[in-house]
């Protein structure tokens, strides 16, 4: 079971579990859940294990230049438009050049969908109990972020988080404008960013 927003000695102890190297797919999930601010800036994830036309992806979010508060009442005084939808699709592994076009076909399919259509889609398939995604209680909020997103072109976010990559995977997901991000690379900024706040690193 997920409780959220997480504690700092819940958030510490993803991260140290994340450190060791030994951590399985759905461990990694969970981990980003609980510490979204792995990233910066932090996402909202509003869909995990959300079925899309070409299969299953790993987690949505929207991703602002500015804090979203925690919870799922999407208040539009306090999530900006510009915000991107993001798919993140997860690797207890390797980077390879098929998680690529994993992750494209995933963007693909979310930016075939109306902003209407994509937010009934989240309000159907978010939530649950363990799930750490909360239910979706402003749908008109959440659509009004879609569409703002997408006003002038439909433009999905694509990352990747892996254990690693090579050159030509770095070459391939730079042509394609997909992310990459080790998973310690991620713990390193966090603490980086942490650093001034001891009572998370001790």
């Amino acid at each position: 079971m997920i409780t959220l927003p997480a504690s700092d000695d819940e958030k510490l102890r993803q991260i140290l579990k994340l450190e060791t190297g030994q951590f399985s797919e759905e461990e990694l999930e969970i981990a980003l859940i609980v510490v979204p601010d792995l990233f910066d800036p932090a996402p909202f994830f509003c869909g995990r294990q959300l079925p899309v036309e070409s299969g299953v992806l790993d987690l949505f979010g929207l991703v602002g230049k500015r804090p979203f508060r925690y919870g799922f009442h999407v208040d539009p005084d306090v999530v900006w438009g510009d915000s991107f939808p993001t798919v993140y699709e997860l690797k207890a592994r390797k980077i390879r050049r098929e998680h690529i076009a994993q992750v494209l076909d995933y963007a693909l399919a979310i930016s075939e969908m109306s902003a209407e259509d994509m937010t009934w889609h989240l309000v159907r398939y978010s939530g649950g109990d363990g799930t750490g995604i909360g239910r979706i209680w402003d749908p008109k909020g959440l659509k009004k972020l879609i569409q703002d997103a997408w006003g002038h072109y439909k433009f999905t976010s694509r990352v990747v988080v892996g254990t690693g990559y090579d050159a030509s995977v770095v070459r391939l997901a730079e042509h394609a404008e997909v992310e990459l991000y080790t998973v310690s690379e991620l713990c390193r900024g966090w603490r980086e960013r942490r650093s001034g706040q001891p009572n998370l690193l001790d």
